[in-house]
């Protein structure tokens, strides 16, 4: 064989051996490649996937638990013990914890890199100290359940005491009262039958029995508050307050108690009352000893049932806790199995990946030495340089693009920030993580300074006001999760802000990308000018209304502002809190009628204050009242002159009858009296002014109301009545806002669409009878017993339900506005009546009105033949009353 084919063979064995070593390459990668995937995909099915769901199943069974937990205070005792023996969720809880415990036992996940060595430790015990402080509640809650429906049983006891002490009390009382009665025959029989002696008299007048009955009702009396104290106690929302309660209320009224037994005991000596006596004393001690005077009272019991509810909130803390550290300890390793699949699956991807390139060399290295060539070798240079060149190129040209994009940029980034800085409210953009980003506008820096350096959108517009960064970091929240259309969570962020006596507000804009929030825009715009704008605006109205009113009516004008200077000076004297509640809610309406709307504003936050924290005005609180007060007065300028001119009005034929009777030289006797009725008040002037008031307040409300008054010819001193008139107010508000039903109510109801009001005055038998009365939607009893029992007050008759009515703090409604709810304003007007020796009492039917009579005693006025009446349309609010002239 020659060299050439010698040469050939070499050649050819060479490629032979280099194919089959490429070959077997192939087959080994190709197996290494199968082994790698095959493990991979088995931790994956067998340890990742698995561990996730039994996490998965162990959080729901969690927060199905805590869930069902969280409202054991509303249940009662079967539900709650329903809820306890339903143990599917811990047991799910369990066996999810079990065999999640089995899986990370797997020696390949346990000596990962990041395998959560504390959560995994923690996992157990917190499960354990979850269904422990789970079994805790149960018990504590079924204990809670058991001693309200003890402290239920035991409030029984007491109505039932209280019960049979008063049918014992009312028994003693019914004898007294016969043995009166039979002392009374026997008087009236020694009268008819002319007997001299007069020890019966005697007996009846200045004898035992009056005393006696004094101090029975004097025991109902004590009694009665006794068992008030007692549903204060059940009312008691926390043990300060009870042991305020038993500390004080407790033994003032169980002294008072026996102070009266005592009292009933040296009144009643007579042997046939000792049984009845000795009852009552026992019946007395029992109901001191159940209300708060020994371990089994409500006060106890109260005060066990307080303490197992803090109890059962602790132990629910204790869960939430245990549920929140679980929570942690799943998400922990969650995040694990996750980036334990994402290290696996990098595994294997990396595995291919080497695979791939060991294939290629192994066949790029075959193919080269089984293809030796020079010319290909050539080539490839060749191929190789001219490709480099090209690249070359590619690189020169890419980077003279770039230069002239970066100049692009940075012109539109400054065209941008100029038409930021041109529209003169400060906007800037924040992250979802709140972080400010560097676009801003100019006016952002001016009104609240550089931000620095990674600077939240709390912590820059809050400064060091804790409390509003906190409000803002809520609302972002709020935004930045999603829960809500963003619209709606906007809407409950912070919308104002001030800062260095300047107002600002705050608009929130979503920038999203493919419907995710990228980031969010805000925008602030300086509103101060606008405020005081408004408020200027506001003030010039005020003043044309009370202006307005000062020439519509001057005396009830004058009238007005000097029991306001009155009322005003005497709300930082007294230290009596009922008193000084009728005082402020009366100043309200007075301000309401003159038509000081911002006074009268001022005063319903401030009743608003004095309610939730239930204290007098403090001194910076009535200085500030003062100095409003005093304002709204200054503005009037010279038009209050005229409330010290002496000006009263006559009517008209009454300046002609004087006349008359100077004309014809009439006597004294003649032309006396009529000059005295005219230094009389007409009692319409008054109820004109009521009327008037009505009037304003429907348009206010948007009904439509017609006012009669009717004055029954009375004509008073002006002094009179003066304190009583202003409270009425009250129950003339009430009237048009509780009473009368609105158009579309009434028309339904088969009533005029317009509310009928009355307002009149007559003298019946001796007395001075003013009414109020509506055909409205009558008083709702039923609600004003509930409202009634809910405050401890009697609520079984009627007469109850009415003097619960006139009681301070009594309102049936859920909130107050500026009109009424207070509950203040009823008390007031029975204490200005009671005060100036009158009366009030009420007559209503549910659906067909409410009438208010008030009665004084008639004195010192003068009742024409003629009575004075007006009508009165809110739709046109004019009065028709009979002509007057100034004098």
């Amino acid at each position: 064989m020659s060299q050439s084919s010698l040469k050939i063979e070499r050649n050819v064995k060479t490629i032979a051996t280099l194919g089959a070593f490429v070959l077997a390459s192939l087959i080994v990668t190709v197996c290494v490649v199968q082994h790698t995937l095959g493990k991979s995909i088995k931790q994956l099915s067998t340890s990742v996937i698995p561990m996730q769901s039994k996490l998965a199943e162990l959080n729901e069974a969690v927060g199905r638990m805590f869930l069902s937990q969280s409202n054991l205070h509303t249940l009662d005792q079967t539900q709650i013990e329903a809820l306890e023996n339903d143990k599917q969720d811990e047991h799910a809880a369990l066996k999810s914890l079990a065999q999640l415990k089995q899986q990370l036992t797997d020696p390949v996940i346990v000596s990962a890199k990041h395998f959560p060595t504390d959560a995994t430790s923690n996992l157990d015990s917190e499960v354990e100290q979850f269904l422990d402080a789970r079994k805790k509640l149960f018990h504590v809650a079924k204990l809670t359940e058991s001693l309200e429906q003890e402290f239920k049983w035991a409030q029984d006891q007491v109505d039932a005491d209280l019960k049979h002490l008063l049918q014992e009390t009312a028994a003693i009382a019914g004898v007294l009262r016969l043995k009166y009665v039979l002392e009374m025959r026997q008087v009236a029989h020694d009268l008819d039958h002319e007997i001299t002696d007069q020890s019966h008299l005697r007996d009846l007048i200045v004898g035992d029995t009056r005393a006696q009955s004094e101090a029975i009702e004097a025991f109902n009396l004590s009694a009665q508050k006794l068992n008030s104290l007692a549903g204060k106690i059940s009312a008691a929302g926390n043990t300060d307050i009870l042991n305020s309660l038993s500390a004080n209320e407790a033994a003032q009224n169980s002294l008072k108690l026996r102070k009266s037994l005592e009292k009933i005991e040296r009144v009643l000596t007579d042997d046939q009352y000792q049984d009845r006596l000795a009852k009552l004393n026992q019946l007395t001690n029992m109901l001191i000893e159940r209300v708060d005077d020994s371990n089994e009272s409500l006060a106890a019991k109260r005060r066990e049932i307080l303490l197992r509810r803090q109890e059962l909130r602790q132990i629910q803390n204790e869960s939430e806790r245990s549920a929140h550290i679980l929570q942690r300890c799943t998400s922990s390793l969650l995040a694990f199995s996750e980036r334990f699949a994402t290290e696996t699956s990098g595994t294997a991807e990396n595995t291919i990946s080497g695979s791939r390139a060991a294939t290629a060399f192994i066949v790029i290295i075959g193919l080269l030495c089984m293809i030796i060539a020079a010319f290909r070798v050539r080539t490839s240079v060749f191929d190789l340089r001219s490709q480099n060149e090209r690249l070359s190129e590619l690189s020169q040209s890419l980077a003279e693009a770039n230069s002239g994009l970066e100049l692009a940029v940075k012109q539109r980034t400054a065209s941008l920030q100029l038409v930021l800085d041109s529209t003169g409210d400060g906007i800037f953009t924040v992250d979802t993580d709140g972080l400010i980003l560097p676009e801003r506008s100019k006016a952002v820096v001016e009104w609240f300074g550089e931000p620095r350096e990674n600077a939240k959108l709390w912590e820059y517009l809050a400064g060091d006001d804790d409390n509003l960064s906190d409000e803002f970091w809520m609302g972002f929240d709020q935004i930045v999760s999603e829960i809500f259309p963003f619209e709606v969570a906007a809407a409950q962020a912070p919308s104002r802000l001030t800062l260095d006596g300047r107002t600002y507000e705050l608009e929130y804009r979503e920038v999203s990308s493919n419907g995710t929030l990228n980031r969010v825009l805000v925008i602030v715009k300086d509103i101060t000018a606008h405020l005081e704008a408004e408020r200027a605006d506001r003030a010039i109205k005020e003043l044309q209304e009370v202006i307005g009113n000062l020439l519509r009516d001057r005396d009830g004008f004058c009238d007005s502002i000097r029991e306001c200077n009155k009322l005003i000076e005497s709300v930082g004297t007294t230290d009596d809190m009922i008193f000084s509640k009728r005082i402020i809610h009366t100043i309200k309406g007075n301000c309401a009628i003159i038509g000081f709307r911002s006074i009268s504003d001022q005063i319903h936050e401030l009743e608003s204050i004095l309610e939730d924290d239930n204290r007098l005005p403090s001194d910076e609180e009535v200085a500030s009242l003062n100095l409003s007060w005093n304002q709204g007065l200054s503005r009037m300028g010279t038009f209050l002159d005229t409330c010290d001119q002496g000006i009263i009005h006559v009517m008209r034929s009454d300046l002609e009858r004087l006349a008359n009777l100077l004309r014809n030289e009439a006597g004294y006797d003649d032309i006396l009296p009529l000059v005295e009725q005219c230094l009389l008040e007409p009692v319409n002037i008054q109820l004109n002014r009521l009327a008037d008031h009505a009037a304003r307040i429907a348009t206010v409300l948007d009904k439509k109301i017609h006012v009669t008054t009717d004055d029954g010819g009375l004509s008073l001193p002006a002094e009179r009545l003066k304190s009583f008139w202003p409270t009425m107010i009250h129950l003339v508000r009430n009237a048009v806002d509780h009473g009368l039903e609105s158009s579309e109510e009434r028309l339904t109801a088969g009533k005029s669409e317009a509310g009928q009001l009355w307002l009149s005055s007559d003298v019946v038998n001796g007395w001075m009878e003013i009414s109020l009365s509506d055909d409205g939607r009558g008083l709702d009893w039923e609600r004003i017993r509930e409202k009634a029992t809910s405050l401890g007050l009697p609520a079984d008759r009627r007469e109850d339900l009415l003097e619960a009515m006139f009681t301070d703090g009594f309102s049936t409604r859920s909130e107050a506005t500026d009109l009424s709810g207070r509950g203040v304003g009823l008390s007031a007007v029975k204490a200005a009546c009671e005060m100036l020796g009158g009366s009030i009492s009420v007559q209503s039917d549910r659906d067909h009105g409410t009438e208010f009579t008030i009665r004084f005693p008639w004195e010192k006025g003068i009742q024409l033949d003629t009575p004075r009446q007006s009508h009165l349309d809110s739709a046109t609010q004019s009065i028709a009353t009979p002509t007057q002239a100034d004098v």
